[in-house]
């Protein structure tokens, strides 16, 4: 038998959430930008949505966010 989950637990004081994929996605999408501007075609980040974005339209999953990486 599993323990109950305790929802609604208020955080330590001192707690800090871990900010490493976010600081990544930022360094990522930064570089991202800066290639699409710098292609000798041009592409727009839609572009790169588009062609990676294949199991759902507008948008990229973890996976596909790693090929484009």
């Amino acid at each position: 038998m599993q323990p109950e989950v305790v929802i609604n637990q208020p955080l330590p004081e001192n707690f800090m959430f871990d900010q490493t994929i976010e600081k990544f996605f930022k360094f990522f999408c930064k570089y991202l930008i800066e290639e699409a501007n710098n292609c000798p075609v041009p592409r727009t980040i839609e572009s790169y949505v588009e062609h990676y974005g294949k199991q759902t339209v507008g948008f990229i999953n973890f996976d596909e966010f790693k090929e484009i990486f």
